[in-house]
């Protein structure tokens, strides 16, 4: 897969890091963000519920066979609706299903570099100050310890 080449990577323009004030929730954005950078980085509606259900321990719903919108709305809904946590292991699942072989999973079965989505990722996670990162894999904390002093 491509990656688009965005005018701010080109010119080497990044936001500044925000101050760390997430840490203990999965903001709506966040999740909404999840979701995004998961269709960016080269998952379908199809492949990114079949992860989404195995994480959080649902059926799939038998009635939505079409991806868009019923699968992409399916997804949403159970996103949203996840533990704060639990949205932090889909992010671990989705970059495990993407490094690993099962590429029945993965879209049109090709090979996509978890590098573009632990990246995309852990810039949003930079940009709107929330306190985890994904190294290797695993969601990592991020910043001052003292953070947690602090909440």
């Amino acid at each position: 897969m491509e990656t688009h080449d965005r005018f701010s990577t080109r010119h080497g323009y990044t936001p500044e890091e925000a101050e760390i004030s997430v840490r203990h929730e999965a903001p709506y954005d966040l999740r909404g963000a999840l979701i995004q950078i998961a269709y960016d980085t080269g998952l379908s509606p199809k492949p990114l519920r079949k992860i989404v259900c195995r994480v959080l321990r649902e059926r799939p719903d038998p009635n939505n066979w079409s991806e868009y919108p019923n699968i992409a709305e399916e997804i949403e809904t159970l996103v949203d609706n996840a533990e704060w946590y639990e949205v932090y292991d889909i992010m671990e699942e989705i970059y495990r299903v993407l490094s690993s072989r099962d590429y029945a999973l993965v879209s049109q079965g090709q090979k996509i570099p978890t590098s573009n989505f632990a990246d995309e990722l852990n810039k949003y996670f930079r940009k709107k100050g929330i306190g985890w990162q994904l190294v290797d894999g695993r969601i990592e904390i991020r910043g001052p310890e003292t953070f947690e002093q602090d909440v």
